[in-house]
């Protein structure tokens, strides 16, 4: 697994899932689509439904967690003993459904897999990739990253950056996968 880190306040962690869990997790979402889960949803989107079947979902996902372990290891100079999933849901969006940035209070981690994405979103999102792989943190002469985003290619991530610290900016812990 490869990740990097953003460096933008709270922990963002960025990863992908191979191919062959993306799908084994897709075919799990799609076999959940019985209890309705959207009750505390934050936003507007019609079919939430609860994972009921954790199992299959923590196979699948066990080998992740180590990587994740290190990473708040790295950020937060504390090691988490182990990463237990407790709950697990599906979103299927459609065009004007949403969720706005949000915290669960009852675990200190949070992820979101994109498990399938519209050929127009990707499209459009090509922009913010390329922004993405060219947004870096100042750096002193002697290396040390300093909380000062460079002033180029900065326009999306600014905004994501500001999104965050409104949304978290209070010591809040969280991360994305």
């Amino acid at each position: 697994m490869s990740y990097q880190f953003i460096y933008s306040g709270p922990l963002l962690f960025k990863s992908s899932l191979s191919k062959e869990d993306c799908l084994a997790l897709l075919k799990i979402c799609n076999n959940n689509k019985k209890v309705k889960y959207n009750k505390n949803l934050a936003g507007v989107i019609n079919e939430e439904y609860k994972i009921e079947n954790l199992e299959a979902v923590k196979i699948i996902l066990n080998k992740y967690f180590d990587e994740i372990v290190i990473a708040v290891s790295n950020w937060y100079s504390f090691s988490p003993k182990q990463v237990i999933l407790k709950s697990a849901w599906t979103n299927y969006m459609k065009a004007g459904e949403f969720n706005p940035p949000h915290i669960h209070s009852n675990c200190k981690f949070s992820s979101v897999f994109y498990l399938q994405v519209p050929e127009k979103i990707s499209k459009e999102s090509k922009n913010f990739i390329r922004e993405y792989h060219t947004y870096y943190w100042d750096q002193m002469k002697d290396g040390t990253i300093i909380n000062k985003p460079v002033d180029k290619n900065n326009h999306l991530m600014d905004a994501l950056r500001y999104c965050v610290y409104s949304a978290y900016g209070k010591g809040v812990d969280f991360f994305v996968i």
